[in-house]
């Protein structure tokens, strides 16, 4: 049956091509989605030269992503979309559903970047501070012990 199928599609083809007609394009499904969810989905980002904090890195949790009505929502009521029409239209909602988790964690990631980048500023303040005045206090040491010899 599958060759005496493709055998009389290709006599059409030709019969098309002969009367100078477009060729008749093969069979493509009416294809009707209504809901789909997608769950526990993970990704890691980083960003790259930030001021005052380098490099900032976070993995958000994305969760569970649904679509309820898959043909209104994303295929805009289409029904002939072709196979690859329709992953890639899927694709791209997931693709903006992510980026719209990802982009509203940027600000608390910098956050929390920002608080470690100050905590460590300030751990290195103090240890300068405590290195400067331990130096002092030899100074004054060594001074004190410079002038006890002279009276």
């Amino acid at each position: 049956d599958a060759k005496k199928a493709k055998e009389e599609a290709e006599a059409a083809a030709a019969k098309a091509r002969a009367e100078g007609k477009e060729e008749p394009k093969g069979f493509v499904p009416t294809v009707i989605l209504r809901k789909m969810a997608l769950g526990d989905i993970g990704c890691a980002v980083a960003v790259r030269n930030v001021a005052y904090v380098g490099t900032l890195s976070f993995k958000p949790s994305i969760g569970k992503i649904a679509f309820d009505n898959i043909q209104d929502d994303i295929f805009e009521g289409k029904t002939d979309l072709g196979p690859q029409e329709i992953v890639a239209c899927i694709v791209k909602a997931l693709a903006n559903k992510i980026t719209k988790v990802v982009m509203g964690e940027i600000p608390a990631a910098i956050a929390r970047n920002a608080a470690e980048v100050a905590h460590k500023t300030m751990a290195k303040t103090s240890e300068a501070a405590q290195k400067g005045a331990e130096c002092c206090a030899s100074v004054g040491q060594n001074m004190r012990n410079m002038f006890r010899g002279r009276k």
